[in-house]
């Protein structure tokens, strides 16, 4: 795994709102496709550590179920394992509309895809301690214009990408949501990371209420990742290390 970043929805799911509000990438507007942007050297960086990723933007070729298919078998392609095998971390940017028309669909597509990724990850480890990829996976759902959906069908779509391995983020047309967005990457364990040394300690609560934040991002996430270990053995070994992981940046 390394410090790039797959980016791919259909037009208007804000794929390039992400690249620029998330990752502070610039000089987007002047292209005439979203499929195959590639942009780098741009900065993660919170109080602890900074890191620089690579941004692969891709485009499905339509908002309907059937161009997210399309994309997922060809991602899902012996061909693409490279790519696969390259990125810390897969965004899927989909409009409300579609996903909750086509939610079991999807659902069934993600599970292959998270599966397919645990295996691969699985294979080329040596790590005892390890179960599942390490990368984090996110599915954006957008809200465009007045498509509405009730309070309990989107809590059915969110079970039903976090049963299929993916952290789900709903996202307003006035980009309210992404905040989450930022701490899930910022909570990422990027290969390059260059800690920060910090030379004045901070005691005051509301100095570090954004780091409290991370952190409970990061246990909420490690507690959902938990959930999808079926192994009861796999399941409590993973919640060990995950605490001794959380432990270490207290």
């Amino acid at each position: 795994m390394n410090n790039q970043v797959l980016i791919v929805g259909s037009r208007k799911t804000k794929k390039l709102t992400i690249a620029k509000k998330i990752f502070h990438a610039s000089k987007l507007d002047h292209y005439a496709s979203h499929s195959g942007i590639i942009i780098t050297g741009l900065p993660v960086e919170t109080r602890y550590y900074k890191a620089e990723v690579r941004l692969f933007i891709d485009e499905v070729s339509e908002s309907k179920f059937a161009g997210y298919q399309e994309w997922f078998e060809q991602f899902q392609d012996t061909d693409m394992k490279e790519l696969r095998d390259s990125i810390g971390g897969l965004i899927i940017t989909v409009d409300m509309k579609c996903l909750d028309n086509d939610l079991s669909k999807f659902s069934e597509q993600l599970e292959q895809i998270t599966g397919q990724m645990d295996d691969e990850f699985l294979e080329g480890s040596e790590d005892d301690k390890k179960f599942q990829w390490e990368g984090f996976k996110v599915v954006i759902g957008v809200k465009n214009g007045e498509y509405a959906i009730a309070e309990a069908q989107m809590s059915d779509i969110e079970y039903s990408i976090l049963a299929a391995g993916f952290l789900f983020i709903s996202v307003n047309e006035n980009n309210e949501g992404l905040e989450q967005l930022v701490s899930v990457i910022e909570n990422n364990q990027w290969p390059s990371m260059e800690r920060k040394s910090i030379t004045k300690p901070q005691i005051k609560i509301e100095d570090n209420s954004q780091e409290l934040g991370i952190l409970l991002e990061r246990i909420r996430r490690a507690k959902l990742l938990a959930s999808s270990i079926d192994d009861k053995e796999r399941k409590e070994t993973y919640a060990k290390t995950a605490m001794e992981e959380l432990m270490k940046d207290l």
